[in-house]
């Protein structure tokens, strides 16, 4: 994933020509460049909503997969089905890559 500051620097070094422009009028090139760089730009980045959203449904997941295999075990008696197992270990896995955090993250 490129940040837009990253793309801003690509866009304005990407042609000769705009270095030109850009030490003798830097406002036109600089708003030119950061208009291409946010439309290139990944539109799920900024959004808290759907990172919430995604995190609400696997979260609620784990939670049915407990709850099944819960009435699973004190009614059937029997083994907990393999169906029940792999979804709700998936849910924990993406939870647990969703939610640390990333190696090229600085903070």
């Amino acid at each position: 994933m490129e940040r837009s500051a990253d793309l801003l620097v690509d866009k304005i070094l990407s042609r000769p020509d705009r270095l030109e422009q850009l030490k003798v009028e830097p406002g036109p090139v600089l708003f030119e460049a950061a208009a291409q760089a946010k439309a290139e730009a990944s539109a799920f980045d900024n959004d808290p909503w759907l990172y919430r959203l995604v995190i609400s449904f696997l979260g609620a997941t784990v939670v049915l997969v407990v709850l099944g295999t819960l009435i699973v075990a004190l009614f059937d008696g029997g083994d907990t089905p393999e169906a029940l197992v792999a979804l709700g270990s998936a849910a924990v896995g993406a939870l647990a890559g969703i939610l640390a955090p990333s190696p090229n993250q600085r903070r």
